[in-house]
Parts: C-alpha cells; structure tokens; sequence
C-alpha cells in the first residue's frame, strides 16, 4: 500500500453512490467557479465514483480549472478568485488510501482550495443522488 502523504478532509466521499453524476457549475473564462451566484455559462462535470477512486473531468473534454472565489457580490464586484490547480487538468482522481481520500498523481493543486472544490462537488452530487432516489421511490 502507499503512503498517503496528503489526505483529505473528505468523508463524505464515502456516502457517494457509486457510478456517474453530471452537475452542471459555473464557468467564466473557461474556468469552473466555485462561490459565485447569477446568471452565466455552465459546462458540466462527470464525478465517476468506484469503491476505490472519484474521478472528476468536464463532460466537454476540456482541460479542469476551478476558482475558488472568495467576497463575490456581483458581476461588478466579483471577489477574489484562487485556483485550485497549478495548471489545468484533463481529470482530478482521489485515490482511496488507508481508509482515506488522497489525491492522485498529477494533480498539482492548492490544498485548502481542492478541499473545498471537493467539498462543495460532494455535497452538490449527494443532493441530486438524494432526489434521483426520491423520484424513483415516488414513481414506483
């Protein structure tokens, strides 16, 4: 097994249900935003959940960049934007790791923020999984 040098504050990784989940974010110059609200150009995301690993790309196959945007009002008063990765990525994979979530190999990202990416990817897939349950339920 390798050593998880990075793990992340992450357990609601584990609630996921495995398969696909396609959530549609915000995009500004060609960037996924993280803390911002209104109206603007989405793409979507693909989380693909195994027992072992999420993955996380653009369903367009364009290169994964998020802000993290902080103090955002507004168009006119848009806060402050951190990247969550050093360069673009063709996909985020978490690797479960001793019973935890790691960052695969590639991904070159400020930790804080790629916590607070993932964090706010979970709990936006656990909402939509909750009320694709919900319809089932209801339907049946």
């Amino acid at each position: 097994m390798r050593a998880c040098l990075s793990p992340l504050r992450a357990a609601d990784l584990d609630r996921l249900s495995r398969g696909t989940t396609f959530l549609t974010v915000p995009l500004v110059g060609d960037v996924v935003q993280v803390g911002i609200g209104g109206e603007f150009a989405t793409t979507t995301v693909v989380l693909s959940v195994t027992t072992s690993s999420v993955g996380v790309r653009r369903l367009d196959g364009a290169p994964l960049q998020v802000h993290i945007v902080e103090d955002w009002r507004d168009a006119a008063d848009p806060g402050v934007a951190t990247p969550v990765f050093d360069e673009p990525v063709e996909a985020l994979v978490l690797e479960r790791c001793g019973g935890r979530w790691a960052p695969g190999p590639g991904a070159h990202s400020r930790f804080t923020e790629l916590e607070r990416f993932i964090g706010t990817l979970t709990r936006f897939a656990l909402a939509k999984q909750g009320r694709a349950v919900d319809q089932a339920v209801g339907a049946a």
